[in-house]
């Protein structure tokens, strides 16, 4: 039996631990309010049911703990699917979690997680997967969930140095181009289905498990969010496209690069289709700084590298905990692929 640290007036036996599907939203979205706060997205019944239940991996499992009619306790885990090589892995990333705060300190939070892992095993997941920050990755640590590599967050910027001293926007200055189109018009280009394939299939790693319905899903039906996108293609075949989302720091316009992709077999240097997505995206006026994420060792590293982005130090490291023995091969921390893509906003 799991030893919680309760109290006997609020022990195991007092509280009601209900599986995540059965729960309604408006309770748990209650307590997620009080302990998290509205966050990027807000927390609303849309946005909820856009991220648990229809999100195209399946609908996320976990456990939320009842004190008569109010949630004190939630341990969400969300669906997610990898590729590794020619296999499909199925997996789940903890997000959402919250202990009402009078609660806290009392064993409920490892009750949750023991009680939601078990169910996730039964499920067929084959490992959980976080990016917790460093307060809580040593309670991560404690229930054997695996540190496999810091994350590499990388940084352009896209003025000149007196403008970046001054923290301001430019004034009156002509606009040299839009972002770009929405991401629902990159869906409909007739070479992005292909350029998903070769760019995956590139890969003998684990990566997220790409697909048309994943992108529909995830940049272009997400609510309150807005996402661009770009798209070259060169007579000579070559392709190259992006996904992204503006966002704003200490008054200058920055662009986060959520997804970015390139032929694999095509040339990478500085005059490249790879390149030249980002320079046209770096020459609009709207965009003072970009961010992206890459993993050191992949394509789209070497690309990023080449075209002026510089890492930047990060506290935030990649933990993950097999459900099931064998494969530890997925576990091989040179072998993930990740994008801010996977791992924003969740």
């Amino acid at each position: 039996m799991v030893e919680s640290g309760l109290s006997r007036e609020h022990g195991p036996d007092a509280l009601d631990l209900r599986e995540l599907e059965t729960c309604p939203a408006d309770p748990v979205l209650e307590l997620v309010k009080t302990c998290l706060g509205e966050g990027t997205l807000q927390r609303s019944p849309e946005v909820w049911n856009w991220k648990h239940r229809r999100n195209p991996f399946g609908k996320s499992i976990g456990r939320v703990a009842f004190e008569k009619d109010e949630a004190i306790g939630l341990r969400p885990f969300l669906r997610w699917q990898f590729r590794y090589g020619s296999k499909r892995i199925s997996a789940f990333r903890a997000v959402d979690t919250a202990t009402h705060p009078r609660f806290r300190r009392q064993g409920l939070f490892r009750m949750m997680t023991l009680a939601g892992l078990s169910a996730l095993e039964e499920s067929g997941g084959s490992l959980v997967f976080n990016t917790p920050n460093s307060r809580s990755g040593k309670g991560y640590l404690g229930m054997g969930w695996r540190a496999l590599k810091r994350l590499e967050v990388l940084f352009r910027p896209c003025l000149g140095p007196q403008t970046l001293m001054r923290f301001s926007r430019r004034s009156g200055a002509a606009g040299r181009g839009k972002l770009g189109m929405s991401v629902q018009t990159l869906l409909e280009k007739a070479g992005l289905e292909g350029l998903l394939e070769s760019w995956t299939e590139s890969w003998p790693g684990v990566q997220t498990d790409r697909h048309l319905e994943y992108l529909r899903w995830r940049f272009s039906e997400i609510p309150g969010l807005s996402y661009f996108a770009r798209f070259i293609e060169t007579p000579q075949g070559d392709r190259s496209a992006l996904i992204g989302r503006r966002e704003a720091r200490l008054g200058l316009q920055g662009v986060r690069i959520c997804e970015y992709l390139f032929d694999p077999d095509g040339d990478l240097g500085r005059e490249s289709c790879a390149s030249r997505v980002l320079r046209e995206l770096a020459r609009c006026d709207q965009v003072d700084y970009m961010v992206a994420m890459a993993s050191r060792g992949t394509p789209e590293y070497s690309a990023l590298r080449r075209s002026g982005f510089m890492p930047i130090p990060t506290r935030r490291r990649l933990m993950a905990l097999k459900l099931r023995e064998g494969d530890d091969e997925q576990l091989e921390p040179r072998g993930w692929r990740l994008t801010l893509g996977d791992l924003e906003v969740f």
